[in-house]
């Protein structure tokens, strides 16, 4: 029996455990909120298992209200998916889809915001930049002088990343052939490493982007 949950000021809707982990590590496990640019507030992620991506997209208010998560309860919320969940729907038809549903179901619609990671969650962490790539090859575990070379040029040789281009064509692709090469382990430990100790700041990411803005708008930082 799921417990009920006293006013959280944001839900945090997300369809996977990766995901979830990813946002645990966005917003900050000791609550550092400034990093954000935002006020300390209450949230709460929510990962039904058996969830996915389109579920999300189809019926999210079904699925919050099944985690006993309201308007009253929960007064803002953000839903996070990758657009690549085989629906063949552009970006804007997910985002308002998903949206109609909220506000049908009682959500304020200046406390919706629909994030849709475009193309997907590992597409962000791959940078064409030493610094950053540095701590994506810590992450799989990737030694670069043992192997002779960066993760960068090797996933070129491989022909999974074309030196002319700044990221991999195939990001999701990418992230599981080298997991599987390097360190065969679970997918959110490696998100949460990277995400970790790359930071939010370098995030190039549009949905991402919008994200900070969005809570930097819900949650004014208080200038005392």
């Amino acid at each position: 029996m799921r417990e009920t949950h006293a006013q959280v000021e944001c839900a945090f809707l997300v369809a996977d455990k990766a995901m979830k982990a990813v946002f645990k590590t966005f917003l900050g496990r000791d609550g550092s909120f400034p990093r954000l640019g935002t006020r300390a507030f209450s949230y709460q992620i929510i990962q039904e298992p058996g969830e996915t991506d389109p579920d999300l997209y189809d019926h999210p208010d079904e699925v919050l209200k099944n985690q006993l998560a309201t308007p009253l309860t929960h007064p803002r919320v953000v839903v996070a998916l990758d657009q690549q969940f085989h629906t063949g729907f552009p970006a804007a038809h997910i985002r308002a889809r998903s949206r109609q549903r909220l506000e049908a179901a009682g959500w304020d619609p200046a406390g919706i915001h629909i994030a849709v990671i475009e193309p997907e969650l590992e597409a962000w962490m791959w940078h064409d930049a030493d610094g950053p790539m540095r701590i994506v090859e810590a992450a799989f575990r990737y030694d670069r002088s043992f192997r002779g070379m960066p993760l960068r040029d090797k996933l070129a040789q491989q022909q999974l990343w074309p030196t002319d281009q700044p990221k991999p064509q195939d990001p999701k692709h990418v992230f599981d052939w080298a997991r599987g090469q390097y360190r065969n382990t679970n997918r959110r430990d490696i998100f949460c490493a990277i995400v970790e100790r790359v930071g939010i700041s370098h995030c190039q990411d549009s949905a991402f982007r919008e994200l900070r803005q969005v809570l930097g708008t819900w949650f004014p930082q208080t200038w005392y």
